[in-house]
């Protein structure tokens, strides 16, 4: 009888992001989602792109985050964790980045995850040669090598200036005739 995820084959073994770390304290404690057998005072909470979570200890994170160390960081007193693609960032766009990481959702086709944004929606899927791109509003990202790298390049076109929606609430005008017709689409 094999004890947590690591002989189940239908459990994917990497491509997990952390999205949570907590440290539970010297009097609590709890077990590994992930191997079931040690017993756990920091939690790393990992979400893969097809919508399993996992709440596991830092060999396991190591074992199933795409950065071996990332775990280790995490542990050793980093004030607040960030994902390494996102340290050259400034604090306050870390946050918006990583709250853009959470709740993306599996979709129906294999190798896409999609997520709303206001009433449109975002989503990543992996082209034919293995590598992952990013669509919003018929605006496509770069190939990627991984999921993450993907959506963080998704999140650049969604929180550009030319992506925001229209504030007024207003319809598109629509431009008068050409011709001296009251019908705009005569011609």
């Amino acid at each position: 009888m094999s004890r947590g995820i690591w002989k189940n084959p239908a459990v994917p073994k990497s491509g997990w992001i952390c999205v949570n770390f907590d440290d539970l304290g010297p009097e609590q404690s709890r077990d590994c989602g992930a191997c079931g057998s040690t017993t756990l005072r920091y939690v790393h909470h990992l979400k893969h792109p097809d919508g399993s979570t996992l709440a596991v200890g830092k060999t396991c994170a190591a074992r199933l985050e795409d950065d071996p160390g990332a775990a280790g960081r995490r542990e050793t007193g980093a004030p607040d964790f960030v994902i390494p693609a996102l340290r050259h960032y400034p604090i306050a766009k870390q946050s918006r980045m990583m709250d853009w990481l959470k709740n993306w959702n599996p979709g129906k086709k294999p190798d896409t995850i999609w997520r709303r944004v206001g009433t449109d929606f975002a989503t990543v899927f992996r082209r034919w040669d293995g590598r992952y791109a990013g669509v919003y509003r018929d605006v496509f990202t770069r190939p990627h090598p991984t999921v993450l790298k993907a959506q963080l390049a998704l999140y650049g076109i969604v929180a550009s200036p030319d992506m925001a929606p229209d504030k007024t609430g207003t319809e598109p005008k629509v431009l008068p005739a050409v011709s001296g017709s009251d019908d705009p689409l005569s011609f």
